[in-house]
């Protein structure tokens, strides 16, 4: 009995995102006598894929080089939940490390506090907290469940309102009104499409309005001020 437990699998997953397009089955077929492998997708049921979902290994694996048809290594998996089972790419970032130290027949855990002194109540753990002086990178997006406090917000900044032909690249930046008699100024930037937030703060203490029109490379600032040739600063939001 002692031995079964050791070897029994203990790592968990949990899903960051909806992983329907990320959880595989795998199968092999003979053509022309050549050994054919084929990842296909486990369901198509996003309900049945949703982030949050811990998934545990089963102790199957597949590596690139030995199965057919598979690119990167990858380990297979089940949902306690659904009941699905296959195979992920434990690497990918759609997956998070949950636990390696818990057995795998154990249901998920629930945090104990009641709330009552400022913690978490009755909530089914999502993982280990991260705590670090040092850079956090995310490649897509960052989401917090309630809030993301930093103590400092620092983004590189560009000066100028750049070209058609050669854009900014930065999110945020200054710039200039063009003193006309209706002022405005085009800030051009890769950064920028017409679903993007853009916000002004004009380096001024006269009152004045601004409005801005966002479109795919670049966005106009208006100023209600004749001749107004105040700096303003800009941030875009995506």
């Amino acid at each position: 009995m002692a031995k079964v437990t050791r070897d029994l699998s203990t790592r968990s997953y949990i899903a960051t995102e909806n992983f329907t397009g990320d959880f595989f089955t795998y199968s092999v077929k003979k053509v022309n006598f050549n050994t054919v492998g084929t990842l296909s997708a486990v369901t198509a049921d996003t309900s049945k894929c949703p982030a949050g979902r811990v998934l545990r290994e089963n102790g199957r694996k597949l590596a690139a080089g030995i199965n057919p048809g598979v690119s990167t290594y990858m380990i297979g998996v089940y949902d306690n939940q659904s009941l699905l089972n296959g195979f992920i790419d434990p690497n990918s970032p759609v997956f998070a490390v949950y636990s390696d130290n818990r057995p795998n027949f154990l249901v998920d855990n629930v945090d104990p506090g009641d709330g009552a002194s400022g913690g978490v109540q009755h909530l089914t753990d999502r993982g280990a907290p991260v705590l670090t002086n040092g850079l956090v990178s995310a490649g897509t997006s960052i989401t917090a469940g309630t809030t993301v406090t930093a103590q400092k917000y620092k983004s590189a900044a560009s000066s100028g309102t750049g070209t058609s032909i050669v854009p900014l690249t930065t999110s945020c930046g200054t710039a200039t009104f063009n003193g006309a008699s209706s002022p405005s100024q085009t800030v051009y930037s890769t950064q920028i499409t017409a679903a993007s937030l853009v916000f002004i703060t004009v380096n001024n203490v006269a009152p004045r309005a601004t409005s801005v029109v966002p479109s795919n490379g670049s966005f106009i600032v208006y100023s209600n001020i004749t001749n107004d040739n105040s700096t303003f600063y800009w941030f875009i939001v995506n």
